[in-house]
């Protein structure tokens, strides 16, 4: 089946009935999604500026913890490394590199569990090798079963 290409002067509100993963979301100047037989569009969302989480549907810890360590990658000029880093172990076990220090000591955030770190620098290395929009699209396209019940 043909891609269909999604406009990226605004995002949509993407959810499938079977599903959506990331991997199914593309970032290159138009968000593209590979299989549009299940796909339903629900609604329609304004973009929010890059790094606000405030506006996505996640706990109000989580949008600490994500809006900290995208300040903390941001003011180290740091976005081109989280493209490319790969952790051996992870990030919540891997020796830290001196970059990695850098962004950790510019942490705000004080309540994070391993866990927590680890799943936050994943998200923050989504956004660096997909951008913002990819982003904020797979957010919402898990979102379906809430949005469903």
């Amino acid at each position: 089946m043909m891609a269909s290409v999604i406009p990226m002067k605004c995002v949509f509100l993407v959810l499938a009935a079977k599903h959506v993963s990331r991997e199914d979301i593309i970032l290159e100047q138009k968000v593209v999604i590979k299989d549009l037989k299940n796909i339903h569009i629900y609604n329609y969302i304004t973009m929010t500026t890059p790094g606000d989480f405030s506006a996505l549907p996640i706990s109000k810890s989580t949008k600490e913890m994500l809006s900290d360590a995208y300040n903390a990658i941001s003011q180290n000029e740091l976005w081109d490394y989280m493209k490319t880093y790969e952790p051996n172990n992870g990030f919540m076990f891997s020796q830290p590199t001196s970059e990695i220090l850098r962004i950790n000591r510019s942490l705000k955030y004080d309540g994070h569990s391993g866990a927590s770190y680890g799943c936050t620098m994943r998200e923050m290395q989504f956004i660096a090798k997909n951008g913002w929009e990819s982003y904020v699209a797979s957010i919402y396209s898990t979102m379906k079963e809430e949005i469903h019940s």
